[in-house]
């Protein structure tokens, strides 16, 4: 049996954006910050591949590709949908993704 979604399927896909650190203050930044200095020192290949149309990171690509060294010279890409790439362009990420393991 179907069961239409009502108001209370939302619940949670309506507190994750609060739950995204948005000030320095916020107790949630360090780990932020911590993930951030592993980046900064990260050596092996790193593929960005972000969708064109996700409002939320298609701005983060430059941060990546300034801050992380293993994004030096690999194959990034523009990936087309929204902030779901793996269900809205999944040919084209498996391709990033298997083309970068081998």
């Amino acid at each position: 049996m179907y069961v239409l979604p009502t108001p209370a399927f939302a619940v949670a896909a309506r507190a994750y954006p609060s739950l995204v650190p948005a000030t320095a203050m916020d107790p949630a930044s360090d780990a932020n910050r911590r993930a951030w200095e592993v980046f900064r020192r990260w050596e092996k290949p790193f593929v960005c591949c972000f969708s064109d149309g996700d409002p939320i990171t298609r701005t983060m690509a430059p941060l990546f590709l300034d801050r992380v060294p293993g994004t030096k010279a690999q194959p990034h890409a523009t990936l087309h949908g929204g902030h779901f790439i793996q269900e809205d362009d999944p040919q084209t990420f498996a391709r990033l993704v298997i083309d970068l393991v081998r």
